[in-house]
């Protein structure tokens, strides 16, 4: 099943196109580099092969760029798998174009991107349209957070974790930042998904993503605008 994105309430104006001093998804750093979708995989174009496959969500054309994936924040989701290459554990950058659309009183959290528990995740808090950028370590927490202003919007969020450092972008506009200490935990045998959390029949979505992008280095600001600008991760 195909769905068309509804054409209305996008950003008034889009983000100018530039092109990468080189793209993303030939660096070996990027660990995940999601495009449009093939039969019933969100197809990896990172060198790592971390194909997603696609449970229950539908292609919607004319997504923020060509193809993305609607899910009905009941039963969609996307596994990306459990690749050793998805264990972070010391800094990364996490960024998704996401549109969330409304959900009934007393859902659970949103799930846009999530492996394992509260690692490099970003998720939309039940019942506020909060969107957060969280991450478990071994020392404590972290979770940075924004008011989305309206459902029914395109969103960019980006998570960049470091030493020492957290910041969250939505938008290319600064957000939030926090502190850290010790390493981020990660539990390998858990796979990361995409809509959902791990694929524990929790935290559903509601709305579309594309362009999902997860990379095992840290992001300076002119990194986030340069993504941000070019819309996506890979060069077309």
């Amino acid at each position: 099943m195909t769905v068309n994105i509804p054409p209305t309430v996008i950003p008034t104006k889009w983000p100018r196109r530039q092109r990468f001093r080189r793209p993303w998804n030939t660096d070996p750093d990027v660990r995940l580099c999601y495009m449009p979708e093939v039969n019933t995989s969100w197809i990896d174009q990172s060198t790592h092969g971390n194909d997603g496959t696609i449970d229950g969500a539908a292609i919607a054309h004319n997504c923020r760029y060509g193809e993305g994936l609607y899910f009905d924040g009941v039963d969609d989701g996307v596994n990306a798998g459990s690749d050793a290459s998805l264990d972070i554990t010391d800094e990364y950058t996490l960024a998704a174009w996401f549109y969330p659309m409304t959900l009934p009183a007393g859902v659970s959290d949103q799930t846009i991107c999530k492996k394992k528990f509260d690692e490099l995740r970003i998720f939309i808090e039940k019942n506020t349209n909060r969107v957060r950028a969280y991450a478990t370590l071994t020392t404590g927490s972290f979770s940075p957070q924004y008011d989305l202003p309206a459902a029914n919007v395109w969103y960019h969020g980006v998570i960049t974790v470091e030493s020492g450092y957290q910041a969250f972008y939505v938008n290319n506009d600064l957000k939030a930042t926090q502190n850290r200490t010790g390493v981020i935990t990660v539990a390998a045998a858990n796979p990361l998904g995409v809509g959902v959390s791990n694929l524990l029949n929790s935290e559903y979505f509601h709305g579309y993503i594309d362009e999902v992008l997860l990379i095992n280095r840290a992001f300076d600001a002119s990194e986030v605008a340069a993504l941000y600008e070019a819309g996506r991760p890979y060069e077309v």
